[in-house]
């Protein structure tokens, strides 16, 4: 079993071939009128919380997506919520473009999800070239350099503890 933990926050990339925009269509409808946002944390984080607890005896493969969860204010709590459950695998799909920012407490969103137990970490992107790259996904704040690098080399810096990355190109 599959469970897929969405975030809500909206991408910050405009990618004509965006599935999370295109699955909509084909039933028939926009994004925007079949999305439902909880935006009261406790609330949804009790709800994550039940979830978790009804589909513990599965135990699931959990799937961290969006929106765009590296720019999430509430990853780093997802993290630490889904590292306590007893789950097969953790799998987070992101544009990462927010990973080298700080997060609230000051850490990097990077450094939580290294901490985060995840086993990989896809990362979407449309060309090896950055600049290209941001023609194709167009991105609506651009970094003013390209993260990827310094993401890669993160990662095998931290070895074995470190999720995999994939690139999704």
């Amino acid at each position: 079993a599959n469970l897929s933990i969405y975030s809500a926050q909206t991408c910050n990339a405009r990618c004509p071939f965006c599935v999370e925009e295109l699955r909509p269509l084909s039933r028939g409808g926009g994004l925007s009128e079949q999305k439902q946002i909880e935006h009261d944390d406790e609330v949804y984080f009790a709800r994550l919380e039940a979830v978790l607890q009804a589909v513990k005896s599965l135990r699931p493969s959990l799937s961290l997506t969006g929106g765009e969860i590296s720019i999430d204010p509430r990853l780093p709590r997802i993290l630490r919520v889904l590292r306590e459950h007893n789950t097969k695998k953790r799998v987070m799909t992101t544009n990462g473009s927010g990973l080298l920012r700080k997060s609230e407490d000051g850490a990097l969103v990077l450094e939580h999800v290294l901490a985060g137990g995840l086993s990989h970490l896809n990362i979407s992107r449309a060309h090896s070239d950055p600049a290209i790259n941001q023609k194709l996904m167009r991105f609506v704040a651009p970094a003013a350099e390209d993260f990827l690098p310094e993401v890669l080399a993160r990662l095998a810096v931290a070895g074995q503890v470190a999720p995999r990355p994939r690139l999704s190109c």
